[in-house]
């Protein structure tokens, strides 16, 4: 199980959970390498029997290893890597994602424009301003 204040790879801190389903966790999390910014990331840790088969990985590596000049490349999620951690149910996936903004249902009384610059910053930022030099 994973709880507040955990550190998983020697660099994220757990702060909150996000979010759960059949198949995987979601928590928010602060990259704690980062010197100069507060940098936060997403980890989605994936159930114990998805070890090592998870589609989810090989998709997000492929996504990555293709050219950011495709019309599409600004709406596609930035992945920042994947480990895999000891549990107490055995190994599991843990991949590290951007932070693309506050549940939306929160934000249902904003005014759209609001909506549309706290989403997702533009993707040839998105990398650099995650993990900075």
């Amino acid at each position: 199980p994973v709880h507040l204040r955990d550190i998983y790879c020697q660099r994220y801190r757990i702060i909150h959970e996000l979010g759960f389903s059949t198949y995987s966790t979601v928590w928010l999390a602060r990259d704690l390498q980062s010197s100069t910014h507060t940098w936060y990331v997403v980890l989605k840790f994936a159930v114990a029997k998805l070890t090592g088969r998870n589609a989810e990985i090989k998709i997000h590596l492929h996504l990555a290893s293709q050219p950011g000049t495709h019309p599409g490349s600004d709406y596609v999620l930035a992945f920042l890597g994947h480990f895999r951690v000891q549990g107490t149910n055995g190994e599991h996936d843990m991949l590290a994602f951007q932070v693309i903004g506050p549940h939306l249902e929160a934000m249902f009384n904003d005014k759209p424009t609001v909506i549309r610059q706290t989403i997702k910053p533009h993707a040839s930022s998105r990398a650099q301003n995650l993990f900075p030099p």
